[in-house]
């Protein structure tokens, strides 16, 4: 996170939107929150999507039906 911190203070000024297209596990949107920014992720990914929303505090209810629906078509019963 060291270097997302430093680029994102470097690079931007409180209130910017931070856009990452691959966001992955993400660093840069949690990053962009902390200082002040706005983040705009983007991933393929429904789990990254997930991972994503849940690191940035997105926890409104419909969101989080949202997630777990999403997350549940990866697992498969055993």
């Amino acid at each position: 996170p060291s270097l997302s911190h430093k680029l994102i203070h470097a690079l931007s000024e409180p209130g910017d939107r931070i856009f990452d297209p691959f966001s992955g596990s993400g660093t840069i949107p949690l990053e962009a929150t902390l200082a002040n920014r706005i983040p705009l992720a983007n991933d393929l990914s429904k789990i990254a999507v997930a991972i994503t929303t849940a690191k940035i505090g997105i926890n409104h209810r419909r969101a989080c039906f949202t997630m777990q629906q999403n997350l549940e078509e990866y697992f498969v019963p055993c």
